[in-house]
């Protein structure tokens, strides 16, 4: 736990999460009083409060747990999830304000299960990913599967004018792109009025954050090291691979792949 989050104090403290754990942390201290604990009572009362007070919250977890929060108690603190989310937020705090992303930057787990869910769909038959693109991409009027060079499968969208307009290095990733447009399309309440190249890496940040492969079940494995930029940030391109299947999760159609672009 990092203990000075900026993101959940000073300015930005979240006060539902503040008075929650304040609760919480009141009703622990009571019930070692009760028991006569003073010594560890005093004790909770100092290290929990200094929690607080630096990270923002105790509990882990309470910024999601808090959003579940009826909007009349949300908007009893000032906060509820219109407010909480603003339009033309950069990609990441996007998808943190609305829940696809935890205050660790990972993926919750029934967000994963989710998009695991959805892209086997498309992994398992060809029709059903081809139709989700057409859909997806209102200037797409073909999809088309072609093997590469070392004996993957690549995917290519393309417009009236034959130009393709986006393109996947494997089936999966493919998949998992329309898993993850359908849920960024319900969450994120300005999906249709961002720009083409900002949808796209909000995409791959979430196809980023997965844990496991959609066409073979291995977990994706990471290279020792950071890729590093000609600008000192942090690449994710071919960063995060499935070495069965031998594809990347994001690749160079992935625009903007600086991490600091997309923070």
């Amino acid at each position: 736990m990092r203990f000075r989050n900026p993101r959940y104090t000073g300015t930005n403290r979240c006060w539902p999460c503040t008075a929650v754990n304040a609760i919480l942390l009141g009703l622990g201290i009571a019930a070692l009083y009760a028991v006569g604990s003073t010594i560890l009572a005093v004790a909770m009362f100092t290290i929990g409060g200094a929690v607080i007070m630096l990270h923002g919250y105790l509990i882990p977890g309470t910024p999601q747990l808090t959003r579940a929060l009826p909007e009349s108690v949300l908007g009893a603190f000032g906060k509820n999830e219109v407010e909480a989310f603003s339009s033309n937020l950069p990609a990441t705090k996007a998808l943190l304000a609305v829940g696809l992303l935890d205050e660790d930057y990972r993926l919750p787990a029934e967000v994963e299960e989710r998009i695991q869910a959805t892209a086997a769909k498309g992994v398992n038959d060809s029709d059903v990913l081809e139709q989700a693109i057409v859909k997806k991409f209102d200037d797409v009027v073909e999809v088309s599967a072609r093997r590469s060079l070392g004996g993957g499968e690549n995917w290519f969208a393309f417009d009236t004018d034959e130009v393709a307009v986006r393109q996947w290095e494997a089936r999966a990733v493919a998949a998992l792109d329309m898993a993850v447009i359908d849920l960024l399309a319900e969450r994120i309440p300005d999906w249709d009025d961002r720009s083409a190249a900002d949808r796209t890496a909000m995409a791959a940040i979430l196809r980023y954050g997965l844990q496991m492969c959609p066409a073979c079940g291995d977990e994706y494995v990471e290279p020792e090291g950071q890729h590093m930029t000609c600008c000192g940030g942090r690449s994710l391109v071919g960063e995060r691979q499935c070495p069965a299947c031998d594809y990347a999760l994001v690749d160079r159609n992935d625009l903007p792949t600086d991490a600091e672009v997309l923070a």
